[in-house]
């Protein structure tokens, strides 16, 4: 008899106890994932990710912690790490909304494309009419060089919201990208102030025909300068050749050489210059330029080390020319923000020292000093146009403690087709 009253209560204890300790359980569950929340956006994505696997220990079928730990290992760059904690969800939970958008997003960062397209194509199994997984099934298609088709998701999505504003900005790159040729017209113009001296001004007009191909872009560009060299005119044609060979991913050169029979340019220009990405959003670059004047000629010696964060690229490129009086040295900065695309951003610049940037005659190659500071504006249009304005002021010592000011200001107009 007392054995069996014992059991009765051990019963009632198990039938209304266990519930309240599962939902104290659950309590400190939740408020730890909330202090794990908090911690990341505090930028403690160490001690978030650690407050998660503390929960999962306990609760290893949290899937919306799960996938929050592999969102902070993908946001620090630990692509291998988010993979398996999202994939481990997906394991148990094939239409985990949450998983799919997240093991996409990973796919997309961590450049594991074809992986991504069968993640996405698992989440449209489920959601046949979600936008944010048409989207980006179509940006994947796009990595993967297939913009036919990355084109047809992205106008699904616009024949029943016509106004998305995502689906729209991919479906105008896709049809700016499909343009293979273009064509563009540049003006830049020289003004100086030198004071007393007259000098000036300086006229360039460029047309220029690229093509991209399989193996990179060709252009072909001519250049007609009209120059006043004190109170002497001349002027000139120069016609160039461009090429951005592409070795491997994220490995091409860039080749340039240019022929004139004017005094304007140089008789002959060469260049050529090795790039390289170095992972984490990093590229580095070296090569050089050599002109020859008939008389005379140069090299220069330069490179970049830049770095892509976020909608940013920062770069700096050095100039080095060996000459007989001694080597001179030039630096120039750059930042370009991106906004919207590729062939849309705002560029500032600065550089200091006595090679200049762009050398086109040799009386820029006499300076024996600078500062320059400018600012660049180029957008792309719908239809595949592209407007590029800019400005720039530099001051320089053109001879010993003789100094002027520079201003110079660009226009280019560019149309794809």
């Amino acid at each position: 008899m007392l054995i069996r009253t014992m059991r009765a209560w051990i019963a009632l204890f198990l039938v209304f106890c266990l519930p309240v300790l599962g939902w104290a359980q659950r309590i400190n569950s939740d408020a730890l994932f909330a202090e794990a929340r908090q911690a990341a956006r505090a930028g403690d994505r160490q001690r978030a990710r650690a407050l998660c696997q503390q929960i999962l220990d306990a609760k290893p079928a949290y899937h919306e912690v799960r996938v929050y730990l592999g969102r902070l290992y993908a946001w620090d760059k630990q692509y291998d790490a988010a993979w398996e904690q999202l994939s481990r969800v997906l394991s148990e939970r094939p239409d985990y909304k949450e998983a799919l958008s997240a093991l996409t997003d990973v796919a997309l960062w961590s450049g594991r494309y074809a992986d991504g397209l069968r993640v996405v194509d698992q989440a449209l199994r489920y959601y046949p009419n979600e936008d944010e997984f048409l989207i980006k099934k179509a940006r994947l298609l796009i990595k993967l060089g297939n913009p036919k088709e990355a084109a047809r998701q992205l106008i699904y999505v616009l024949e029943r919201n016509p106004s998305h504003p995502e689906a729209l900005k991919w479906l105008h790159s896709v049809r700016s990208s499909a343009r293979l040729n273009k064509f563009s017209l540049y003006y830049v113009a020289d003004v100086f102030d030198r004071g007393t001296r007259a000098y000036g001004p300086w006229h360039l007009v460029s047309a220029e025909l690229s093509r991209r191909l399989p193996f990179g872009s060709v252009f072909l560009r001519t250049n007609y300068a009209h120059r006043k060299f004190g109170t002497t005119p001349k002027e000139g044609f120069q016609f160039e050749m461009d090429a951005y060979p592409k070795i491997a991913r994220g490995i091409y050169f860039y080749l340039n050489g240019g022929y004139s029979s004017s005094s304007v340019f140089p008789d002959t220009r060469l260049g050529g210059e090795f790039y390289l990405s170095v992972g984490h959003g990093f590229e580095a670059s070296a090569g050089l330029r050599y002109l020859n004047f008939g008389s005379s000629d140069v090299t220069i010696y330069t490179g970049t080390i830049g770095k892509y964060y976020k909608s940013f690229w920062f770069s700096v490129r050095p100039f080095v020319t060996p000459k007989n009086a001694g080597t001179s040295f030039s630096m120039q900065f750059l930042i370009r923000w991106y906004f919207g695309n590729a062939d849309s951003y705002v560029t500032l610049s600065s550089g200091a020292g006595s090679t200049p940037v762009e050398v086109d005659t040799q009386a820029e190659l006499q300076r024996l000093n600078s500062q320059k500071l400018g600012l660049n504006w180029q957008h792309l249009y719908r239809g595949g146009t592209i407007v590029k304005l800019g400005a720039s002021y530099e001051y320089e010592e053109f001879r010993p403690n003789e100094f002027g000011k520079r201003y110079t200001f660009t226009v280019s107009l560019q149309q794809r087709f």
